[in-house]
């Protein structure tokens, strides 16, 4: 079993010990778990304040040095990542509460990893994560003590303008969100503040919109005006769609029933968001079996 020696003057013996400076008390915790629990890889590992000493076996140097380098680089790119970001987003950003601040650190990474298509900002890590594993690997091959203090400081500049951008792109994000959100919420109440004008509506939904009665009967524009609530257009006069939002805001129908070949398209899923359970999603191709039919 490994043992993990805390000393201010470690017992070296004539081991040749890697020496790694982390940079808080977490680092440490994190890198001795870590390592204790594949202990069948070292020889020894030796704890000093933010120092961490580590000897690999005999025979399990390859396995022992790439794990080491492996959980380095997951501090360095992981953990080290999430807590520079937590730091601006408080110190630089205000942001206090925990939970905002984990939902913006998502966003970052739902952007870092090319997940949301809507953002026109691209950034690419894959320069700093090269220089990154050249350090180590030169840290491993010289045996000299590395600092990732010093690592960060004098050769990731350009790794923190990119996380600097990613995080304030996050910022935006979620800002818009929010305010998405609240209008989706808005939307909601008045929506539940309405007396149904019709039963059902049949929404199809392909190079635009056409609406149809419960009976089947298309509604063009100039039926659509005359139900329309103009309160309604004057309280969101930015952000309500008078072609497709306004209306179905307006006529309260209790059913949707939405053919559509694009259920992901935005103007989709907010009139998902805020007609929930009243909407029913069918494929556009149903649209034209079922057309004028009694829907059940």
């Amino acid at each position: 079993m490994l043992h993990i020696h805390e000393s201010e003057v470690p017992h070296r013996g004539d081991l040749a010990l890697i020496t790694l400076c982390l940079q808080d008390a977490e680092e440490v915790r994190y890198l001795l778990e870590q390592l204790k629990n594949h202990g069948h890889f070292y020889q020894q590992v030796i704890s000093e304040r933010l120092n961490v000493s580590v000897a690999v076996k005999e025979g399990r140097e390859r396995e022992g040095i790439e794990f080491l380098k492996g959980q380095v680089k997951k501090i360095i790119l992981e953990k080290n990542r999430i807590a520079y970001w937590t730091r601006v987003l408080a110190r630089d950003f205000f942001f206090l509460d925990p939970l905002e601040r984990r939902q913006i650190i998502e966003m970052a990474e739902m952007i870092l990893k090319g997940k949301r298509k809507d953002v026109p900002v691209k950034v690419a890590l894959s320069e700093e994560e090269k220089l990154i594993e050249e350090t180590l690997d030169e840290w491993l091959a010289n045996r000299q003590p590395l600092s990732l203090k010093a690592l960060a400081a004098f050769r990731l500049k350009d790794y923190f303008k990119k996380l600097d951008l990613l995080i304030e792109t996050a910022i935006d994000e979620y800002k818009l969100e929010q305010e998405y959100q609240s209008f989706i919420q808005c939307l909601r109440e008045y929506l539940n503040g309405r007396t149904p004008k019709m039963e059902k509506i049949y929404l199809s939904h392909d190079e635009g919109f056409r609406l149809f009665d419960g009976e089947g009967r298309e509604l063009k524009r100039s039926d659509l005006q005359k139900l329309l609530d103009r309160k309604l257009l004057v309280n969101f006069p930015v952000y309500v769609d008078s072609m497709i939002l306004a209306p179905l805001l307006s006529i309260a129908p209790e059913r949707i029933l939405l053919f559509t070949a694009d259920p992901e398209q935005g103007i989709v899923q907010t009139i998902k968001s805020i007609f929930e359970e009243k909407l029913t999603v069918y494929p556009l191709s149903a649209f034209l079996l079922l057309k004028g039919k009694d829907f059940t």
